[in-house]
């Protein structure tokens, strides 16, 4: 089994959000942040990821290990 990276709760909230939002400014905005905290809990998790050899370098990959790991559920 591989290795799963140790993400907080506000960075898994931060990418759920992303994940269904058209860009990192729409999720700021529903989040009530700013894009520059998106990209940096964006930047945190694919470092998190790169660090145990998994790419996590797009938006779709992100979202494939984060769902392999559990952090998210399949939206159907």
């Amino acid at each position: 089994m591989r290795s799963a990276p140790r993400l907080t709760r506000r960075e898994v909230e931060v990418a759920r959000t992303w994940f269904r939002s058209s860009s990192k400014a729409v999720a700021a905005g529903v989040l009530t942040i700013r894009e520059d905290t998106v990209r940096s809990h964006v930047t945190n998790i694919r470092n998190k990821y790169h660090a145990l050899g998994r790419d996590a370098g797009t938006k779709s990959a992100m979202r494939a290990r984060m769902l392999e790991d559990g952090f998210l559920e399949e939206t159907h």
